[in-house]
């Protein structure tokens, strides 16, 4: 008899990211278990014999499922090549990258099929495909998604197809509202809505068609959240969805079934600056919300400059900003602020013009600011511009994405491209203003009594130096890096 178990994996990434557990693995992961299908599920990241694990695991496999990031293709390439060689098993590929280059990914020996954007409506046609169920699905190589599914009826997410999901319920988070909550936090991200109405040129949404914004109903977020909270037992949860607040009347109704549900968790969840208005995201908007739990918003903010905004075709302006910041503060909630600077086109009196806005929001009670140099995300608007200039440059196959040389393009924000401008003053920037805000290691999670104060110590003269603009004779900036990654090892060496 056909074994039904289908193993999903998630591939190491260069940037060593593992917080967050691989939610897309988990929702379709779901919808094969509901679907009747044993579900395996393989987070790299957290698994040292990973590649044993793998092979072991694919002796007996219906099919090999593997969502990937462009960062994540190193090692996805490894792993499938692995898997190729020893194992006749179908690999089916998925995950944003698979979705930005569907032809490219296709053409490889290594792939059988690759899911288009969403995978929750296909996963379940290729079990059955090849489970031998006669659904009369036919399966090309390359399956797209039309975003028509109605999320409302896909099952709750099974967060316990993770074998390790204590570890990263149990993870420390470097969120800002920790340095004013003093709980054990236990933690899970939670998607309620997909998609994002807005163009923004530096992102990926508008070229995958990804501005179709859809929504589960209000009823059911209430019900999964209070699911997820009686089983795992988590009192914070991180709303991923690239924009939650589009939709505000549906917001404040999932606010108040919170509230009725008596659920004491705290949220936090992504938010433009411009919906701040009378008509939208409004005092009583935000009173309820802080009442159902909500303590921190994270605002894409960008840049000071209006020029800049205005490249990255962001819809929004300084001031709205500032607006939005001090309107979050009256109600005691967290701003987690995000920058770019250097993107194509910017000039240094732009960056600093950003400076002068990060410098006036750190004067708001409970901001924090996170600033880095731009990076392209494959086939957005920007991004174009630079492979049509010859700027940078991609793969010609699927493979070439091992190469280490195209990866730091896309992903790297301390590599030196030729198109940047600007980058001698805005690596020294985005640096110093990661270092004041605690972006590698934030006062809460050094427990360390000397480490803590050597942190602090670094932290207060990139306050500093922020302050003042004054960004020559970085020695401080080498001398903190080596500080960082020793105590990096340190705590690897614990754990």
């Amino acid at each position: 008899m056909k074994s039904k178990k289908v193993v999903l994996i998630q591939p190491r990434n260069t940037l060593a990211l593992n917080i967050y557990p691989p939610l897309n693995l988990i929702k379709i992961g779901s919808v094969l278990q509901a679907g009747g299908f044993e579900v395996k599920i393989i987070t790299c990241p957290t698994i040292k014999n990973y590649r044993e694990v793998i092979l072991e695991c694919c002796n007996d496999a219906l099919f090999i499922g593997i969502s990937v990031l462009t960062t994540e293709m190193p090692d996805a390439i490894m792993i499938a090549s692995a898997i190729k060689e020893r194992f006749s098993v179908p690999i089916v590929w998925g995950g944003w990258h698979a979705t930005l280059f569907p032809e490219q990914t296709a053409a490889s020996h290594l792939v059988d099929h690759v899911v288009v954007d969403e995978g929750d409506d296909w996963i379940l046609k290729i079990a059955n495909h090849y489970y031998g169920s006669d659904t009369g699905d036919v399966l090309s190589d390359i399956l797209k998604n039309e975003k028509h599914l109605d999320l409302d009826q896909l099952p709750d997410p099974d967060y316990s197809l993770i074998p390790n999901i204590e570890y990263y319920m149990t993870t420390l988070l470097a969120d800002k509202f920790l340095e004013y909550d003093d709980r054990l936090i236990r933690w899970l991200p939670y998607e309620a809505s997909r998609g994002c109405p807005s163009q923004c040129a530096f992102c990926i949404n508008a070229v995958t068609n990804n501005r179709h914004y859809r929504k589960k109903s209000a009823r059911k977020v209430v019900d999964e959240i209070d699911g997820i909270v009686r089983r795992h037992a988590i009192n914070h949860l991180k709303i991923v969805d690239d924009n939650f607040f589009v939709d505000v009347r549906w917001v404040k109704e999932i606010a108040q079934g919170l509230i009725d549900k008596k659920l004491e968790i705290t949220w936090d969840a992504e938010c433009r600056v411009d919906y701040f208005n009378i008509a939208h995201v409004n005092d009583e908007c935000l009173g309820l919300c802080v009442r159902s739990g909500m303590n921190e918003l994270n605002f894409g903010i960008e840049s000071g400059s209006q020029r800049s905004l205005d490249i990255m075709r962001k819809g929004i302006t300084p001031e709205q900003s500032l607006n939005a910041i001090r309107m979050a503060a009256r109600y005691n909630i967290v701003s987690r602020c995000s920058f770019i600077v250097d993107v194509p086109g910017e000039t240094e009196e732009d960056i600093y013009k950003t400076v002068r806005l990060i410098n006036e929001i750190r004067k708001v009670p409970r901001t924090t600011c996170g600033v880095h140099s731009y990076r392209p995300y494959p086939r957005s608007e920007l991004c174009e511009g630079l492979l049509r200039s010859g700027a940078i440059m991609q793969p010609s196959s699927f493979e070439g994405w091992a190469e280490q040389k195209y990866i730091e393009q896309f992903a790297y924000t301390e590599v030196n491209r030729k198109w940047q401008k600007n980058h001698k003053i805005s690596s020294k920037i985005s640096f110093y203003q990661c270092l004041e805000s605690g972006f590698w290691l934030r006062p809460h999670q050094v427990r360390n009594n000397i480490a803590s104060m050597i942190n602090r110590c670094f932290m207060n003269i990139a306050k500093l130096r922020n302050k003042y603009t004054f960004y020559r004779f970085p020695i401080d900036r080498y001398l903190y890096i080596f500080f960082k990654n020793i105590y990096y090892k340190l705590l690897e060496g614990r754990g």
